[in-house]
């Protein structure tokens, strides 16, 4: 092993082969034995056997069949697709009546904290993040994306949205 690849974990050692065997799947599409060979062939000093294809193959495509309803689709693998929506909580202004920690009966709105949130979903995995936003505003839509990507495990290669 080469020191560069000594200094990296075991678990990003794993995730890079795991990158390295999804790009090669991605351009090959479906061969095993041709994703092996294209991994060997861009890198030769990553040790990836067959057997790591094969598991792979297995933990990131969805082998059920197409589901018959209109309108549905299902991802290929994680992160191939996510699908995101804003949520306004403006009918949760109401005020609620409560009791404070001084024991007496007080009036506070429900949505005091935030204004919205961000959903977004994994096709492929049908795994959720919820992410509240103080605002509405552009800045505030940035970090919930990034704290969304990052709660899934990643950027997605494609996002799909309402706007």
């Amino acid at each position: 092993m080469s020191t560069d690849e000594t200094k990296m974990s075991f678990e990003d050692r794993m995730r890079q082969r795991d990158e390295e065997i999804a790009n090669a799947f991605a351009v090959v599409r479906g061969n095993l034995s041709a994703v092996l060979k294209r991994v060997k062939l861009l890198n030769p000093k990553m040790k990836i056997t067959m057997k790591d294809v094969q598991k792979w193959r297995l933990e990131n495509r969805n082998e059920e069949k197409p589901s018959k309803k209109y309108n549905s689709w299902v991802g290929n693998y994680a992160k191939e697709e996510y699908q995101a929506d804003l949520l306004f909580f403006d009918d949760l202004k109401d005020k609620i009546e409560t009791i404070n920690e001084k024991g007496k009966k007080v009036m506070i709105k429900v949505s005091d904290n935030f204004d919205a949130g961000l959903l977004v979903v994994d096709t492929f995995s049908k795994k959720l993040a919820v992410v509240p936003m103080a605002d509405k505003t552009h800045a505030a839509l940035l970090v919930a994306m990034e704290t969304a990507f990052k709660q899934l495990g990643g950027k997605p290669h494609m996002l799909y949205t309402d706007a």
